[in-house]
């Protein structure tokens, strides 16, 4: 058996399956001893698929027409060679191959005196991450040192553990190391401004942007900062560090709080900025004994400000050219930011313009004008004398510039502030079109459910099916309040609503309140404890639904944020001088609120954010509303909480003793009764409101009225024009053509007659102006959805007494 035979088969089975390519290869000597190639002897098939040739194709080959590129390498390789058989016995390189764009870990073994052994490893995926790697550290590294905005990263105790150079330049230091050795939380911040104040704006976000502050500098000197920084925090949610950028808006905080100053100094003297510039430019040319003055702003709109000494000017200056020329030659320099003074007879520029030669321009000052950073214009002086500048009339052109600056920032606010103006009045009239299309659709259905569960309570019998009525009467007309008071919430913030003062007893206003919430409470497990002991004087003169509206949105908050337990409302009342001294306490044992958002519960959303959408959906705005109809009655209101253990809420409020005169009930308005006529009426109702349409046939049923019914204004028209009618109902909101235009027509129409038609807007608009608008178009009276039946009645036979 031949053994040595199969070694040598299994041997090169062996290398055959190995996953990387392998070659054993003779070295080439020229005759001078120098090693200059390598002959392939023996490969494997790895090898061959890493080349793209086979094994016979390879055999015999010189590793330089494989691999071009390892020729070059050849004598380096084999003094590596030789030096590694004497001390590793193995070596390694990297290897490029240019034409397959590959990277190769090449190791290189002794096979014996004339041969060697390359076992190549494609590493060009290794190489590729490394070359990304580099290339985005290389890019960062630029970015950040080369960043014009300050860079930092700083432990939770304050200490800089990275910064760029441009924060190190900002704050005056040398080197990071310099820098490094300040502690920010305890040196970095100026007077007035601290490292709490930084952490409290990036707590509840975990970041800030836009966040303004004042730091130190390392001369003892200040800067302003605007920076946005987020925290970066471990898996248990504790600060690892804090990193930010940061930019030096020092000039852009000292220009803004000088425009300011300058501002509310010229509104004060009534000096507008446009006229200002005009002295200014004027001034220029006075100051320096020029005869030509121009400050030309190069912006979306060119503007050209000019004055000169010399009579009839525009008939022998182009001030547009001129300027245009000036500009050019003070713009080309205005890198220097020094004024820049020029010979017109050195500028040829200006000597191609022919009103310097008819003027004879000899000599020029001019200097850039900037407003943020940004070049907007220049200021420029012209004189006929051969001059030299001195300093100070450097200086002036200087000043007069940056006055210039400030006057354009002035003007451009003044603008702003007018086109700000302009779009909030826009807003507020789409706000208030909103609110009053929202009273209509939802007063609208509201009057069928009043007037319906009117209408049945008349003719129920049974006393508890009356009460129940009587109840959704009640709930329909607090919830008409509420709607009022919500539509009118602009004005709550504007101070512009208006309290409406009733005789009302106290006691039944709790009653009356706590009665809405006693089935929710009892659907909830909870019992509502009254306690009305400590009421002395009842019968008080003020806003009741004002009030009641508070206690409303006290109560329900309390309801919805108590699973177990009590809800107790207290009220307390007695003499003080000529008024009454009320107290009255909204107490649940509910989840209570946590004390650091306690101070913030009444502000708008807030309390949403904090702790009510936690657990109930909601506007959010109920605490808010509460707390500003407290404040328009003139009283307080005051919070205690602990989390799990409940809320109190304490109302203090005064009002005056029971009026003597008639000042209209609480839900019936006191509306006079009168005597009405049972005389046969036809009347015309346009109302497009079906519900709306059988409640007002229902409420004339015992009357002996005939009425047409139609769906909007233009079948009001067609019929009227048919017809002849004792009254019109007309709804102002309909298809087709509303109220308004009908009622005009119908003016028009009866003008032609000699006739006048009363007519009575039935519209779910509930505001003043509206009442002003029907009236404006032509129509009689006004009824507000929803309406009380005797109210409705009373208006109709009041209108009708008149004709």
């Amino acid at each position: 058996m031949d053994l040595f035979g199969q070694k040598v088969k299994e041997s090169n089975r062996i290398v055959n399956s190995l996953p990387v390519a392998f070659a054993r290869e003779k070295i080439i000597f020229n005759d001078n001893g120098v090693p200059v190639d390598l002959l392939i002897m023996d490969i494997n098939k790895a090898f061959e698929e890493i080349t793209g040739f086979s094994h016979d194709q390879l055999i015999d080959k010189k590793v330089s027409e494989i691999f071009p590129e390892l020729l070059f390498k050849i004598p380096e390789l084999y003094d590596k060679y030789v030096y590694a058989i004497d001390h590793f016995g193995q070596f390694e390189f990297e290897f490029y191959e240019k034409h397959n764009d590959r990277w190769y870990d090449i190791n290189v073994r002794q096979y014996n005196e004339q041969e060697l052994v390359l076992v190549f490893n494609d590493c060009t995926r290794r190489k590729k991450v490394e070359e990304d790697l580099k290339a985005s550290e290389n890019k960062f590294r630029n970015l950040f040192d080369k960043s014009t905005v300050g860079i930092y990263r700083t432990s939770p105790d304050g200490k800089i553990l990275m910064a760029n150079k441009s924060l190190v330049s900002i704050l005056g230091y040398s080197s990071f190391e310099e820098l490094a050795a300040c502690n920010i939380e305890r040196d970095g911040y100026s007077k007035g401004y601290s490292r709490e104040q930084f952490i409290s704006a990036i707590e509840p976000e975990n970041e800030v942007k836009g966040f303004e502050s004042s730091w130190k500098k390392k001369d003892g000197g200040f800067i302003f900062v605007r920076e946005s920084a987020r925290a970066i925090r471990d898996e248990k949610g504790n600060v690892l560090y804090y990193e930010g950028i940061v930019e030096d808006i020092t000039e852009n905080k000292i220009s803004r709080l000088q425009i300011s100053k300058l501002n509310s100094l010229y509104l004060e003297l009534g000096i507008d900025p446009i006229e200002n510039i005009n002295i200014l430019v004027q001034k220029a040319g006075d100051i320096l004994n020029g005869i030509f003055a121009v400050f030309i702003i190069n912006g979306k709109v060119r503007q050209i400000y000019s004055w000169s000494s010399i009579p009839g000017k525009n008939g022998f200056i182009n001030e547009n050219q001129l300027s245009d020329l000036l500009h050019s030659e003070i713009v080309k320099n205005v890198n220097s930011l020094e004024p820049i003074v020029g010979n017109v007879k050195d500028k040829i520029i200006l000597k191609s313009d022919q009103s310097t030669t008819n003027i004879q321009f000899q000599s020029f000052i001019g200097y850039p004008v900037f407003s943020k950073n940004e070049l907007i214009g220049s200021l420029s002086i012209v004189d006929t004398t051969n001059r030299n500048f001195t300093d100070t009339e450097q200086n002036i052109v200087t000043t007069l510039s940056k006055a210039l600056t400030l006057e354009y920032e002035r003007h451009n606010l003044q603008q702003d502030l007018k086109r700000a103006i302009s779009e909030a009045e826009h807003a507020n009239k789409a706000k208030s079109q909103f609110l009053a299309n929202m009273s209509h659709e939802i007063r609208t259905p509201l009057n069928g459910i009043m007037g319906f569960s009117e209408m049945l309570k008349i003719q129920e019998e049974n006393e508890n099916r009356r009460r129940m009525l009587e109840m959704i009467e009640e709930s329909g007309n607090q919830l008409l309040h509420i709607i009022n008071d919500i539509f009118e919430y602009s004005k709550l913030e504007s101070g512009k609503i208006q309290t409406n003062l009733y005789n009302f007893d106290l006691e039944k206003l709790i009653d009356e309140t706590a009665l809405m919430f006693e089935k929710i409470a009892i659907d909830k497990g909870l019992q509502l404890v009254v306690n009305k002991e400590g009421i002395g004087p009842k019968e008080l003169f003020g806003d009741y639904f004002k009030l009641q509206q508070v206690l409303v949105n006290l109560l329900s908050n309390a309801i919805k944020f108590t699973d177990e337990g009590d809800i107790f409302v207290i009220a307390r009342s007695q003499m003080d001088y000529d008024r009454v001294q009320c107290e009255i306490i909204i107490e649940d044992t509910g989840i209570g609120i946590d004390k650091e958002h306690l101070y913030k519960i009444f502000d708008e959303f807030h309390q949403v954010e904090f702790y009510l959408t936690k657990r109930i959906k909601g506007t959010g705005l109920g605490l808010t509303i509460a707390k500003k109809l407290i404040d328009l009655l003139d009283g307080k209101i005051n919070v205690e909480s602990e989390i799990g253990k409940g809320s109190r809420f304490i109302l203090e409020l005064h009002f005056q003793t029971k009026k003597v005169q008639k000042e209209g009930s609480i839900m019936d308005e006191n509306i006079e009764k009168k005597e009405e006529k049972d005389r046969k009426l036809k009347i015309l109702l346009a109302e497009d409101n079906e519900a709306n349409q059988f409640l007002i046939k229902a409420i004339s049923k015992t009357k002996n009225w005939e009425i047409d019914v139609v769906d909007n204004g233009e079948q009001a028209v067609e019929k009227y024009r048919l017809s002849q009618y004792d009254l019109i109902l007309m709804d102002v909101q309909m298809p087709v053509m509303n109220g308004y235009e009908a009622t005009k027509i119908i003016r028009e129409i009866e003008t032609e007659k000699g006739i006048h038609t009363p007519i009575i807007a039935l519209t779910a608009y509930a505001m003043k102006s509206d009442k002003d608008l029907c009236i404006e178009a032509g129509m009689d009276d006004y009824i507000s959805k929803p309406f009380k039946r005797q109210l409705f009645l009373d208006a109709i036979t009041n209108i009708l007494e008149k004709k």
